[in-house]
């Protein structure tokens, strides 16, 4: 089978499928109508993942987290989606969704230290907060990401390094409690678990909406926004599209 995408004015183009001489082609409308739908299928449920990913020039194998760290040459916005089998916890990687822009660390000043970023990243869930992290939270900093991905063959220009999920705050109590929400919906359900007993929050579904922001400690938001509406699925299986604003 040959797939292509017809320049439709679109911003993503219609699917057709083209005949074996590439002579003829016919719209896919009835099977899906970009070529992103036709592709990442997911069964069972998903999730959502807010991250800080930089983008590194080259790296030498066996450099240390320090020298590591200067290989970074752009910061970015993204939002990893996981997925599992139905009645489990999201827990493989699926795909990933960048916000517009990528910038150079001097356009974040003093934000970027010691390889976090300090941004406040706001995670919406079908227009309602879900949770705020703070990028200097992240577990591991970047120097040491960065160094441990480099360890034996190094990196060549343009490798990506995510920070990964980024967590939010928990504050002892009986019971405890996350004043600024949670980052993901597996944390959201883990919480209801701990203090209510079991989870009430539904995994990401179909026609759900996802808006994704970092704004700087100045307000600044340099990065954009990641917009993702999810389609529901065909008829046929065939999963559901992405789209981002």
């Amino acid at each position: 089978m040959k797939l292509a995408t017809y320049r439709d004015g679109s911003r993503d183009g219609q699917l057709v499928v083209v005949s074996r001489d590439g002579t003829l082609a016919h719209y896919a409308s009835g099977i899906a109508d970009t070529l992103q739908q036709a592709l990442p299928g997911v069964d069972g449920v998903a999730d959502i993942g807010p991250s800080l990913v930089v983008v590194c020039g080259d790296v030498s194998p066996g450099v240390g987290p320090a020298a590591a760290l200067d290989a970074v040459r752009l910061l970015a916005l993204a939002c990893h989606w996981r997925h599992g089998e139905a009645h489990s916890q999201p827990d493989r990687p699926w795909g990933v969704t960048l916000a517009p822009r990528v910038v150079t660390p001097d356009e974040v000043g003093p934000a970027w230290r010691g390889g976090r970023m300090a941004t406040f990243l706001t995670t919406m869930w079908n227009g309602r907060k879900l949770g705020i992290a703070d990028g200097a939270d992240q577990e591991v900093p970047f120097g040491a990401l960065i160094a441990r991905a480099a360890r034996i063959r190094g990196l060549s220009a343009g490798a990506v390094i995510a920070g990964g999920t980024l967590p939010t705050p928990q504050e002892a109590g009986d019971p405890p409690t996350w004043p600024r929400g949670y980052a993901s919906l597996a944390m959201r359900r883990a919480a209801e678990r701990l203090t209510l007993g079991s989870a009430s929050t539904p995994w990401l579904g179909p026609g759900d909406r996802v808006h994704i922001e970092a704004r700087l400690p100045d307000g600044r938001a340099p990065f954009g926004s990641i917009d993702v509406d999810w389609v529901p699925a065909q008829s046929d299986g065939v999963a559901p599209g992405w789209s981002r604003s």
